[in-house]
């Protein structure tokens, strides 16, 4: 799944490479700090969402997301990840209906709807990388579910398991955002909820 390589990289660390899939060559990021947002940003995204912007962008995604489970291609282009640990989709920008900040907006915005389901904001960072032919950069939203371990059991409630969000641009261009689940395995952990049921709360 070349598409999910250098996520999967990310995500996943070098360990993975022997699982079926190649991974790139490692780079240091020329750049990495924390992802932080200016006050014209938040002032713009908070009129935007106030305004209800996201709803048509949101509907959007949430149809291609679907469509794609069944095959079906569509003008807002869908990548799956489906695999035992991790689910998750990539949407391309779609330049031709959607204007770049409206794109960075609704990434935003699905980073606030992770965490209003009961979601913590873990990291929050920017990284960018020379790609030779163009400048690679990564934004990306790590959250954790916000729970305790469980009451006299001592099983911690995964919920749907650790949530990454990224927003990659090139040449400071919008090019896709990814999001993805991650689970936990072993005894101290609970059965992570369906994937389903986190893209119905996250898009609808």
């Amino acid at each position: 799944m070349p598409f999910w390589d250098k996520f999967l990289k990310r995500l996943l660390g070098e360990s993975k490479a022997d699982e079926g899939f190649e991974l790139p060559e490692k780079r240091e990021a020329l750049v990495h700090e924390v992802l932080r947002r200016s006050p014209s940003f938040k002032q713009e995204y908070f009129q935007w969402a106030n305004e209800g912007k996201f709803a048509e962008p949101l509907r959007r995604v949430y149809e291609a997301y679907w469509l794609k489970r069944q095959n079906v291609a569509m003008s807002w282009e869908i990548h799956l990840l489906q695999m035992p640990y991790a689910n998750g989709f990539a949407l391309t920008f779609p330049a031709h209906e959607l204007g770049q900040k409206d794109f960075i907006f609704l990434f935003e915005y699905l980073k606030d709807r992770v965490l209003s389901l009961n979601y913590r904001l873990a990291d929050a960072s920017y990284k960018m990388y020379d790609r030779g032919e163009y400048v690679e950069t990564i934004e990306q939203y790590h959250l954790k579910p916000r729970v305790n371990w469980g009451e006299g059991d001592g099983v911690y409630q995964q919920e749907f398991g650790n949530v990454t969000l990224e927003l990659i641009k090139m040449d400071d261009l919008p090019a896709y955002c990814k999001v993805v689940a991650s689970i936990y395995s072993g005894r101290q952990y609970s059965q992570a909820r369906h994937f389903d049921e986190f893209i119905e709360l996250l898009l609808q």
